[in-house]
C-alpha cells in the first residue's frame, strides 16, 4: 500500500481563489448581458453586510468581502449598527432602506 504522501499534491490556494473569483465575475457579466437584453439593463448582484457592533475581526473580514465583491461586479454595502440594535430592529432597517434586497 502506498504512503499517504506518495499520493499527495500541494494545491495554490491563492491560484485556486484567483480562477474561482474570475468564473464568479465572468459569470455575473453574462448575467447583466441576459438581464440587459431582457429588458432590465439594470439588474446588478449585491450584497448587503449588515454589522451588529463594532468588532475589528469582523471589521477586517467584512472588508474583504466588499473589496472582493466589487472586484468580481457584486454591488455592496456595509451597514454599521450600534451593539444594542436587537434583531427587529435591524429587520425593519432593512426593509425600510434595502426594499429590493432579499434575505
Amino acid at each position: 500500500m502506498a504512503s499517504p504522501s506518495a499520493c499527495a499534491q500541494i494545491l495554490d490556494g491563492k491560484l485556486i481563489a484567483k480562477s474561482v473569483l474570475q468564473q464568479v465575475a465572468s459569470t455575473i457579466q453574462d448575467l447583466r448581458t441576459t438581464g440587459a437584453q431582457a429588458g432590465t439593463a439594470d439588474f446588478q448582484p449585491g450584497l448587503v453586510i449588515v454589522q451588529v457592533g463594532n468588532r475589528e475581526d469582523s471589521n477586517v473580514y467584512i472588508r474583504t468581502k466588499l473589496k472582493t465583491g466589487s472586484e468580481v461586479g457584486i454591488k455592496t454595502r456595509h451597514v454599521k449598527l450600534p451593539d444594542t440594535t436587537t434583531e427587529s430592529e435591524v429587520q425593519i432597517s432593512m426593509a425600510m432602506h434595502f426594499p429590493n434586497f432579499y434575505s
